[in-house]
Formats: structure tokens, sequence, C-alpha cells
């Protein structure tokens, strides 16, 4: 059974927070992921990976908050500027130390740069301010780059594996560029749910294992990491906002 904060009684969330004193919040966004998958993708797998890791820790698992910043440009990706996602992440994390929680994990669907970035760097404030916070997409504990696509062979694995129910394969075109298929990544129908289960699960380990055995240390170096990854992107569009590197990064596509 998963304990849902939002259908808990104060008795029963004091005692969850005395217990356990384990937050999950999973991330969303609402983006364009071509025509094969729906546009909640990113909250999709969030959640449904969140779940999985609430009831490992028993955890008490909050609703999906769907921030989307710097969504891939289409007209049907909604958006708020990242001063706003970063006040919201902010406000949210304190709001949860307040409450009593001593850690919180953020289970984000979103891989683009920017909200990654601000993610692990919002998280590496609270934790030098006793609230332990673990963040990243599902995958990412994983630390293999290729995982990170979009609409793309691993993304679509994990919808066949969570929700095979919302993916049409019929719908990936035979070019896939960007700009006209919304895939960022190998051809989708590559991915197999066999595959992306198999990787599910061996990250819900690494998270579990964080959980229970908490390393200050190791999470920071783990951020690190995961921000020297993007050091080119950050690199070519150090003197832009997100949302104006974004849109550099996009009109540069073919």
């Amino acid at each position: 059974m998963t304990n849902k904060y939002g259908e808990m009684k104060p008795a029963e969330l004091r005692r969850a927070i005395d217990t356990v004193g384990v937050a999950i919040l999973p991330l969303g966004a609402l983006q364009w992921h071509g025509n094969h998958l729906p546009l909640g993708s990113d909250g999709i797998i969030a959640e449904t990976f969140a779940t999985k890791l609430a009831e490992a820790v028993s955890g008490v698992l909050l609703p999906t908050l769907y921030t989307p910043m710097t969504p891939v440009p289409h007209e049907y990706s909604l958006a708020v500027k990242s001063e706003i996602f970063r006040g919201i992440l902010y406000d949210t994390l304190n709001g949860l130390k307040a409450a009593g929680f001593r850690t919180v994990c953020i289970v984000s669907g979103n891989v683009t740069e920017g909200h990654r970035v601000e993610l692990y760097e919002t998280a590496t404030q609270f934790i030098g301010a006793e609230l332990y916070v673990v963040a990243g997409t599902p995958l990412e504990v994983l630390e293999r780059d290729d995982l990170m696509d979009h609409a793309g062979r691993w993304e679509t694995a994990q919808l066949l594996a969570l929700r095979p129910d919302l993916v049409d394969l019929t719908a990936v075109p035979e070019i896939q560029t960007p700009k006209t298929s919304g895939i960022l990544g190998e051809d989708p129908r590559c991915g197999k749910k066999e595959e992306a289960q198999a990787l599910l699960s061996q990250a819900l380990n690494v998270w579990v294992k964080w959980i229970r055995t908490p390393d200050i240390r190791e999470i920071e170096r783990f951020y690190a990491r995961r921000i020297k990854s993007v050091s080119l992107y950050l690199e070519e569009h150090a003197a832009l906002s997100w949302e104006q590197a974004t849109k550099a990064w996009w009109e540069k596509l073919d």
C-alpha cells in the first residue's frame, strides 16, 4: 500500500514522518514527445517509478508536480519560467523540511539540461541544511548518458514497460529529424520493454540504497558528475538564460 500525502490524515502523516521520514516527489512536464508518445510522458514515468520507490522504502508519495521548465519547443509544450521552477522547488523542499521529513527524493521525468542543473543545484543547497535530497531522472543514477534521450529508444522503452497502452509505434515516421518527429536519440522502435524493466529495476535498487544508507559526500559527487556531463551545453550557452539556451539549441538542430 502506498502512503499518499494528499490522502493521509494529520496523525497518519505524523507517524510516517516520525518512523521513516522519507518523502517522494515526482516531477513531470507537459511537452511534445512526437506522435507516438503522450504529452505527459515525463510525469507518467516519474510518477510510476516514484510509486514503486515509495512502496520499497515505506515513504510518503506526494502528488506529481507538473512544472515543465525548458520543454522541447512546440505549440503543445507548456512551460514555466526557470525562476518560477526554482522557487516552487525551493519552497516545496523547505515545506517538507519544516514538516519534519529528513529525506526527500525528487524523481523527475524531464531530461532537459537546464531543468536537471537547477534540480541538482537546489538539492545541493538543502543537503547542507539538514535535509538529505536525492534527485534525478529514474535511470540517471546509472550514469549512462545514452539513456537520457527524448522520445527515443530509451524513453519509449520505459513507457512500454510502465504504460504500454499509451505507446503507438505505428506513428513513428521513417525520417526522424528532431524538428519534425520530436525524437532526440535512437529510433524508438528499437525500444524493448524487457530492457527497460531491467534498467528500472537496477535503478530502483540504487535509489533504495541511497535512501537507506545516506552518504552526503557521495550524493554531492553524483550531482557534480551529472552537471559535468552537460558541460559542453553549459559552455556554449553560458551567457544565456535557460529559456534562451533552449531556443538557441533548437534553432541549430537540423
